[in-house]
Order: C-alpha cells, then structure tokens, then sequence
C-alpha cells in the first residue's frame, strides 16, 4: 500500500509537468475546517487453472483527516494524517489475512507494521493563492518509518 501512495504520488507530481505547452491546475476552493476523506475500495476476481479455479477478494478502508488553516502571510497550512486503515484479503471466501487500525488486538497483526507509519506521520505543508505546495515537513519522518 504505501508504494501505491508513493507512486500515485509519483504520478501525479510527473503528470503535473509532463506537458509544458499546457498549464494544469489542481485547485480547490476548501474553507479553513477539518474535513475528513473517507475512500472505500472492494476488488474482486478469480483465477483459473485447467479445471481448478480460485475467487479472490480485497477490502480497503482509508480515513484521512485533512486540517485547512486560515491563510497567513500569503500562504495556507495544510496537514494530513490517516485515521484508519483497514484491509482484508479472502480467498474462496475465506478470510486469509484482515486488519483494522481500530481494532486493539490487531497491534500486532503483520499489517500493523506496513501501515503504522502511515497512522504516525503528519503531513504538513503551505499552499501559496496560485496553488504552489511549499514547506512540506512529514515525508523525511515518513519514509524513515519505513525503511
């Protein structure tokens, strides 16, 4: 999971100035709050191979709180942290492997160290009026979690 973050990361830094000749701008107009970015994802498929076949299925749950500052001296501060996380993975309906950041017994679930960092790191930056990132503090912190 966080090298499909990294990597959504990755693509959209690359994607944002992979064309010169055309301005992209992501823009949105968020009030200083807190709001919260709950993403539910659910996969299924199955394999086959001669005459057996395999149903396999994914759940994953992510809550990002997301706290907008009021704009000071130019520029707006911006943190980011996870809430929750919770995955599982089935296969022929049964459950192989399931975890849940809110569950206290899943601490030392095996997925609890893929996903702590994430549950650990604030993210934080300024965001100028034109929309330019500044000041990122929380991916160095990050990225030595994991290592």
């Amino acid at each position: 999971m966080l090298r499909t973050i990294a990597c959504m990361i990755m693509f959209l830094s690359v994607a944002a100035q992979a064309q010169p000749a055309r301005q992209v701008t992501l823009e949105q107009d968020f009030q200083p709050g807190r709001y919260t970015v709950h993403h539910e994802m659910e996969s299924q498929g199955s394999t086959t191979m001669g005459e057996q076949s395999m149903e396999q299925a994914s759940t994953m749950t992510m809550i990002m709180d997301i706290i907008i500052g009021p704009q000071q001296n130019d520029v707006t501060q911006v943190e980011m942290q996870f809430s929750r996380i919770a995955q599982s993975f089935s296969q022929n309906g049964q459950v192989l492997m399931s975890y849940d950041s809110e569950r206290a017994q899943d601490a030392d679930n095996p997925l609890a160290s893929i996903y702590r960092p994430l549950l650990e790191t604030r993210i934080a930056f300024e965001v100028t009026p034109e929309g330019t990132v500044k000041n990122v503090t929380g991916l160095d912190e990050l990225w030595d979690r994991i290592a």
